[in-house]
């Protein structure tokens, strides 16, 4: 073996190991061994960047909560939404007050609602939408959260009078 870097080494032509090798991604000719786990081929050394690290490997997965109480806007989800003829019964979470539920047929325009009103929030989380025009039965629209300032902070497509 000829020693490159700890937590590989390049093989010499007709060199035998009993570690994992590959081939070389520029030269398929040429073999890597692997340092098999979290080993190294250098005594003393213990981590290299490059190999298969906690670091590398691990993602951490982080919630965030207030110590206020106070629900943050971003992360409003729209988890539910059930069609019973023309009637769209829609479950959100993670929203406040002064955000709105609307049914659009372009998610980002306001001029292409669908629904006979678009409707506010409430503490429950449950709103429902009416489609007054049955012509619209089976057309794609969304379902959108709306912020205070008009911004779009969920959305989800749905088929008018249709559940999936």
């Amino acid at each position: 073996m000829v020693k490159r870097k700890g937590r590989c080494a390049r093989l010499k032509d007709g060199a035998t190991v009993e570690v994992l090798t590959v081939p070389w991604h520029w030269d398929p000719h040429v073999d890597i061994a692997l340092a098999p786990g979290i080993t190294c081929f250098e005594a003393g050394k213990e981590y290299e960047h490059g190999g298969v690290s906690l670091q590398e490997c691990v993602v951490p997965r982080l919630k965030v909560s207030s110590s206020t109480g106070k629900v943050a806007t971003s992360g409003a989800a729209i988890t539910k939404a059930k069609w019973l003829g023309l009637v769209c019964r829609i479950e959100v979470e993670h929203v406040a007050p002064g955000m709105t539920v609307d049914l659009r047929a372009k998610p980002g325009e306001p001029t292409t609602s669908v629904a006979e009103d678009a409707k506010e929030t409430t503490a429950s989380g449950k709103v429902s939408l009416f489609v007054t025009d049955e012509d619209l039965e089976g057309e794609r629209a969304f379902v959108v959260v709306i912020g205070s300032d008009g911004s779009i902070l969920a959305q989800r497509e749905v088929t008018i009078g249709q559940n999936r």
